[in-house]
């Protein structure tokens, strides 16, 4: 349970980098906002985020399939790319709702933390992510992230 919770707030205080880096750049270029969802998708959250740019990054994804009927009411119907997902953790109420949406979407990329994990849920998003070929980056603590307008630190 502290665990989570530190994780949680390492999230947000992520979020809160990318905010405060966007915010200038809105005002140089077409002035659009970021986007924020956060679904409340069970044991768990996930963050959907639509940058100024319209790049998509989606943080966890929960324990089931909820997560697609989230970003169903966030992304307009027809789009079924995600440009980067973030996996915080290994654990199946993080990373099971991943695995459906590798299913219903194209993911560009995805940022992991590197650890492995003996569940049956890891070794599923794993083969996923090998047979669909999409690249992964394993990022630590203090990892420096620009992605389009955005820039932060991962802190998980």
């Amino acid at each position: 349970m502290r665990r989570s919770f530190f994780q949680l707030l390492a999230v947000v205080a992520f979020l809160a980098l990318i905010v405060a880096g966007t915010s200038q750049h809105q005002a140089q270029t077409r002035g659009d906002d970021l986007k924020l969802w956060i679904f409340d998708i069970g044991q768990g959250d996930s963050i959907f985020i639509d940058t100024p740019d319209h790049h998509q990054i989606l943080v966890d994804g929960g324990p089931d399939s909820t997560v697609l009927k989230r970003l169903g009411q966030a992304m307009p119907l027809n789009d079924k790319e995600i440009d980067m997902v973030i996996v915080t953790h290994n654990h199946a109420d993080h990373l099971a709702g991943i695995d459906e949406v590798l299913k219903h979407y194209q993911v560009d990329k995805i940022l992991i933390s590197g650890a492995t994990y003996d569940s049956q849920t890891y070794k599923n998003f794993v083969q996923l992510i090998t047979d669909k070929h999409i690249p992964t980056e394993n990022v630590t603590a203090g990892t420096k992230i620009d992605f389009g307008a955005l820039h932060g630190i991962v802190i998980f």
